[in-house]
């Protein structure tokens, strides 16, 4: 009120001389200033001898200060006089209070104040302008240059700041019910945002804090000068606002005056260096315009209007625009490759969880259709698996082999509401699938988290080693793989050890450093050198859910909880099995709610009440009662447990992995293979790791660190035009402060190391869930970035993400708008993934469909005449430039300009472009936040055209906000001169044809012929057709056809095979196979396969001598090779004769006896297997069965045993237990007529030994004839 008390003094004063007008204003003013008191509980002007003093209406509010970086100084304006100014916090933050000064929810209330926020402060993150104790919220903050309050729980937008180190005055104004209520701020004097709210403001009365936030320790502590603070207890007018603003207005114009001479300097600065040193004439129209600008600004800055200044400036600017688009050139060294790139250089991040994000058919096992299709558009050179923070805990080896055999997965951060485990049908087979399919390459992240050193050289087995190698021993994985169906190794060369493993919080919700904070020494000891994790109370867990919910006992028998973070369990098969222990023995005490049980070694001793636990010291499970042999814990009781497990961290994992793949290598070296590579890479994005590991002596066992660049949410959004370009501006501001920091890494890793490469795994606008995310803005922020990551070397440079849900939210994992394809649902579930989705790329989508269809593997240098800046300080052009080995040239080119096109010359080295192609490829949208949406996916798109050069450079047309590819087609090939044309020569083949006149077809196997024929006419064809003037026939086709022809006739020599020693041995054969059923199994199906392979030799008129003679030498060894069935007929009558025998005049022991060699009898008459060469067998058991009767006993009284009865059954008596085999025989096989012996003898082996050696004979004699000839 500084100003204003002295100006109504004034006027009173001048009052008392004059009358009439004067008289009037005097009165209006005090009335003004009426109403400016009314309701004004507590008003600061910093001024007099108590500064602090309160010149409002209530004398019981009293402000107060508190903390080292707050006091009362004088302005560097003269007319705000005192003010209230913060120093940057030391300490915990520093403080205006007043004490029960509001109730934000129940009472209207309008706080004024002028602010000049100081430019040392961090833009990006909150600063605390009004805040509540106790149990109220923060009314208003400013991040990224934006004005925000929540007030009612919820973070609402309010207007735009007008800057930094400038004054503004604010009013922020409540009015309305608790439950219905209107929040208004005005920023120097007019209305910026006016928000209807309906909850969350607290219904209590607050202390209110002047420039920190109400928790101490909090890092938002205002930085500057604050003024003209005031208090009313009612909702001001837009009146009043305005009124209270014009009390310092000649500050802000002063301030804003001096800002335009400040930029319009610059520009004039610009302007000039521009004219001076352009490429253009001085007599060019676009130079002259440029010249007479700079002098009107200059006559501009004389003087002190403002709207002369601002008129000069935007006419200054235009010319200054209009003679860089005539003359902006780009030039290519293409002789200077700073860095070639793989194939896999522009990829994207993707993760296995909830089918892929629905893109995976867990019925097919296959990716869907229409999302592989947009896939492939996109061109993806690399995919990142399992994911990010959602890989941290994955289980390879559970999402491998058949589905209902794998096991869920648990999320990274598992314990959020609703999350439970994951089903792993995309699992590791059916990624590295889809990665080949597609052509792309797969970036695999290792779950440093879940696995160890040994889990982890199981991986690179499986993925990378050949069937029949076995490094490490123990479980052959490569085996494992090709019996999952992928016999072919995955080379798989990028692996990550975890992901953003620096990041803590609360374990399950928000933090990723799970176990490696539970070590001594922290979580980057635990993540370099793992060591000994304790924990205490830490509650159980299932084997396939992390959830707390998962830890309580349901009051069923036979329960098994795990212990959280032991190790996974160790291959079976590995020496070390034995030792290997998932948790430390001993280290294990588990809790039932609250109370400790006992630990047994053996739950089936256990009694019904007994309170104990077994624990498998394999796996960390920990086993309950089933109510008879140990307590069932009660329904609802929580398991927690205490204990202790030895983890590897990232040395040791590294170590086993490069191991095998040595192995790998040293195996494929003795099998003739290629060496495979191998790159790990640390996820602890921290300049301590660097350093530790280098002081450790570990740079070797690292590559690179990964690096996930994200912006942090810009400023502004889509609610209105101004705020769309809010956005834009800000992301691109800081996605070039997020490459500065990417650069300062890869300087510190390279002053030990200088092949540390940076490892961008993910990056993006992130976590903004605004729509401007799906937009065209997103994509050109990609754009810039690649480039970036480009220059400073990543192997490559992965988006996140691959696929999301079409949403206006997000989930633990982030913003949903994230992903550059959205999966629309059509009836699917967004909890698993399971069903109906449909899909479409985003604009980001057409920046790797371009990159990855265009750009050439050598990343040139390139420079711009110009450098031309945003208002922000951002370039508005980025470049990168490449070629290929076809001598290629590209140019990608982001243009920022938002409000019109611009023109710009591309130049390669010093060659004249003339007459070359240049492809032009483009996406810009009709405005810089176009989206593609489910129902108009197309509406940004690549834009393709071609044009042919007209002069030395080529001249492009660059749409704002755009992303252009330009490829100069062949620009690096010199043209070769055209030949003169020469004169048909024939005289070769003339005379090949007299050659082939010459020849005789006789005996030469009929399509040898067939094609030699068909040469010598085509011969005459050809020669015809030149004498008769024919112009299309060429020298190369006459060259072709006499080549031709000589190569037919040197097949000539193919004759037909002679047949008779075929033909005979065929027809012997024959008789064998009519009586196939008479020879034992053993040979058959090899003789079948030689008499079909001869018969079809023979009927083969092509076949020669060779191939005949091979075939009726093998039919003939094969059919030597058949053996008769063993002759049984003695065997059977015995049999026959013994099976009417009654026993029971015998002994018990003679009986016995005889049963057994019965038994035995029968199983060798059933075994149809016995050949010729195994008639001993037979003989022996007819003799032992022979024998065994002659040597029955009967009994002193037994009556005439000379009359048949049933044969007793061997198996009730007192001897041998007679054979399955046999029993089976003898019971199952009836008598057939002429069964018996006697009534037919089978052949035995003599007589066909001796036709083999008479077909011998005659096919050795003919052989002998043929060699003779």
């Amino acid at each position: 009120m500084k100003v204003r008390r002295v100006f109504l003094a004034l006027i009173l004063s001048a009052s008392c001389a004059f009358s009439g007008s004067f008289a009037a204003l005097a009165q209006a003013a005090e009335g003004q200033a009426a109403a400016l008191d009314e309701g004004l509980r507590g008003y600061w002007d910093f001024e007099g001898e108590d500064p602090m003093e309160n010149k409002g209406s209530d004398a019981s509010l009293s402000g107060s200060l508190s903390g080292n970086a707050v006091s009362v100084q004088q302005s560097s304006v003269e007319e705000m006089g005192s003010v209230l100014h913060f120093d940057t916090r030391s300490g915990e933050s520093s403080r205006m209070l007043i004490a029960s000064a509001l109730n934000s929810g129940g009472e209207d209330f309008s706080i004024s104040l002028w602010v000049n926020h100081s430019s040392q402060q961090n833009a990006s993150g909150k600063t605390i302008l009004l805040q509540q104790s106790g149990s109220g919220r923060t009314l208003l903050y400013r991040q990224n240059g934006q004005y925000v309050t929540y007030i009612s729980a919820a973070d609402v937008a309010m207007g735009t700041s007008t800057g930094s180190d400038i004054w503004e005055h604010i009013v922020l104004v409540r009015s309305g019910e608790p439950s219905a209520y209107q929040l208004t701020l005005y920023v120097n004097g007019e209305k910026a945002n006016e928000r209807n709210l309906t909850a969350g403001a607290v219904d209590a009365v607050t202390d209110l804090i002047i420039g920190a936030h109400k928790n101490a320790g909090d890092t938002g502590q205002f930085v500057g000068d604050i003024d003209e603070l005031r208090l009313y207890d009612r909702a001001v007018t837009a009146e009043e606002a305005e009124a209270l603003y014009e009390e310092h207005e000649n500050v802000v114009l002063e301030q804003q005056l001096q800002g335009i001479k400040k930029e319009l300097t610059a520009l004039v600065d610009e302007a000039c260096e521009v004219y001076e040193n352009g490429p253009l004439d001085k007599e060019d129209p676009a130079a002259a315009a440029l010249a007479a600008a700079i002098s009107g600004a200059e006559l501009a800055l004389e003087g002190t209007d403002a709207d002369a200044l601002r008129s000069a400036s935007e006419a200054l600017e235009n010319a200054l625009n209009a003679y860089m688009d005539g003359s902006l050139i780009l030039t290519i060294d293409t002789e200077n490759v700073s860095r070639t790139v793989d194939d896999g250089i522009f990829g994207i991040n993707h993760r296995y969880a909830f089918n892929g994000y629905g893109s995976f058919d867990s019925e097919t096992m296959q990716i869907k259709e229409e999302f592989a299709e947009l896939h492939s558009q996109a061109g993806f050179g690399s995919l990142r698996y399992p994911g990010g923070t959602i890989s941290n805990l994955f289980n390879w080896k559970d999402t491998i082999g058949p589905k209902e055999e794998r096991v869920a997965q648990i999320h990274g951060f598992y314990n959020n509401s609703g999350q439970h485990g994951i089903a792993p049908n995309f699992g590791v087979d059916e990624v590295a699938e889809f990665v080949q399919e597609y052509d792309s390459e797969l970036v695999y992240v290792y779950a440093l988290a879940r696995g160890d050193a040994d889990d982890a050289a199981d991986l690179i087995e499986y993925l990378n080693a050949e069937v029949g190698s076995n490094p490490n021993g123990g479980m052959a994985w490569a085996e494992v793989r090709a019996a999952n169906g992928h016999e072919e190794p995955y080379n798989v060369r990028y692996f990550e050890i975890g992901n953003e493993m620096n990041q803590g919080g609360a374990d399950g919700t928000t933090a990723q450093t799970y176990w490696i904070d539970d070590v001594p020494g922290g979580a980057l000891e635990g993540y370099v050198n793992g060591g000994t994790a304790s924990f205490t109370r830490q509650y159980a867990v299932a084997l396939d859910d992390w959830n707390q919910s998962a830890s309580y006992s349901d009051g069923s028998a036979d329960q098994v909880f795990y212990l959280r973070y032991a190790r996974v369990e160790r291959d079976e098969n590995a020496d070390d099995y034995g030792s290997f222990t998932a948790v430390n023995p001993g280290s294990v005490k588990v809790y039932v709610g609250g109370e400790a049980w006992t630990e047994t070694d053996d739950l089936s001793s256990a009694g019904a009440e007994d309170k104990v636990f077994a624990v498998d010291y394999k796996t960390g499970a920990i086993s309950f009662g089933d109510g008879e042999h140990g307590a069932v814990p009660a329904s609802g009781s929580q398991i927690t447990a205490d204990y202790s497990v030895d983890r590897d961290g990232f040395v040791q994992i590294s170590e086993a992995m490069r191991s095998t793949m040595d192995q790998i290598n040293e195996y494929n070296a003795q099998n003739g293979l290629a060496e495979k590579e191998i790159h790990i890479y640390s996820s602890y994005e921290t300049e301590n790791f660097v350093q530790k590991m280098h002081n450790e002596g570990h740079d070797d066992l690292y590559d690179g660190l990964t690096i996930h660049p994200y912006s942090g949410t810009p400023s502004g959004g889509s609610s209105t035009e101004e705020s769309r370009k809010s956005f834009y501006y800000d992301a691109m501001l800081k996605g070039d402060a997020k490459a500065a920091d990417v650069e300062n890494y890869v300087k510190l890793m390279q002053q030990y190391d200088e092949t540390k490469v940076p490892v961008i795994s993910e990056y993006g606008i992130f976590r903004s869930t605004d729509t401007m995310v799906r937009s065209q803005t997103h994509a050109l922020y990609i754009a810039r970035a690649i480039m970036e990551y480009v220059r400073l070397g990543s192997p490559y440079i992965q988006k996140h993400c691959l696929v999301d849900w079409y949403s206006d939210g997000a989930d633990s994992l982030g913003p949903t708008q994230q992903a550059v394809i959205q999966a629309v649902s059509t009836g699917g579930s967004t909890a698993d993934g399971e069903g109906g989705f449909t899909f479409f790329a985003t604009p980001s989508a057409r920046v790797f469909e371009m990159l990855n269809t265009a750009f050439g593997d050598q990343i040139t240098a390139s420079s711009l005449n110009y450098t031309q800046q945003l208002d922000n300080g951002v370039e508005q052009y980025s470049v990168m430039t490449s070629k290929d080995d076809e001598g290629n040239v590209y140019a990608a080119i982001v243009n920022l300009n938002l409000d019109r096109e611009n023109k710009i010359k591309i130049q390669v080295d010093d060659l004249d472009l003339t007459g070359k192609t240049m492809e032009i490829q483009e996406i810009s949208g009709d405005t810089f936040y176009a989206e593609n949406t489910p129902d108009d996916p197309d509406n940004v798109k690549v834009e393709r055209s071609s044009a042919a050069i007209e002069g030395t450079a080529a001249e492009v047309t660059l749409a704002p906000h755009s992303f252009t590819v330009v490829k100069i087609v062949d620009a690096l090939s010199a043209e070769e001169p055209e030949e003169p044309e020469q004169p048909l020569r024939t005289a070769v083949l003339e005379f090949t044809l007299e050659l082939a006149d010459s020849k005789s077809t006789e005996g030469v196997i009929p399509s040898v012929a067939e094609i030699f024929e068909q040469a010598k006419a085509d011969a005459r064809a050809i020669l015809d057709a030149v004498a008769a003037g024919d112009e299309s026939v060429t020298q190369e086709q006459i060259d072709e056809c006499w080549r031709a022809l000589m190569e037919s006739m040197q097949y000539l020599s193919f004759q037909q095979g002679d047949k008779s020693d075929l033909e005979k041995v065929i027809e012997f054969a024959a008789e064998a196979e009519a009586k196939l059923a008479s020879y034992v199994e053993t040979g058959k199906a090899e003789f079948i396969q030689a008499l079909e392979e001869a018969r079809a030799v023979y009927c083969d008129a092509d076949a020669m001598q060779e191939e005949v003679d091979s075939a009726w030498m093998i039919l003939l060894e094969k059919t030597a090779d058949l053996r008769l069935k063993a002759d049984k007929w003695a065997l059977e009558d015995i049999i026959n004769e013994a099976a009417s025998m009654d026993f029971s005049a015998y002994t018990e022991e003679s009986a016995a006896a005889f049963h057994a060699a019965f038994a035995n009898a029968r199983s060798v008459l059933a075994d149809d297997t016995l050949s010729e060469d195994d008639q001993y067998v037979v003989d022996e058991a007819a003799a032992q069965l022979a024998a065994a009767k002659d040597a029955l006993i009967v009994k002193d009284d037994a009556e005439d045993a000379s009359e048949p009865t049933e044969p007793a059954d061997p198996s009730e008596s007192g001897g041998a237990q007679k054979s399955g085999t046999a029993g089976e025989a003898g019971s199952n096989n009836e008598e057939q007529p002429g069964s018996k012996a006697g009534n037919s003898v089978p052949v035995t082996g003599d007589r066909s030994v001796w036709a083999v050696f008479m077909v011998l004979c005659l096919v050795s004699g003919v052989c002998v004839v043929y060699l003779s000839r």
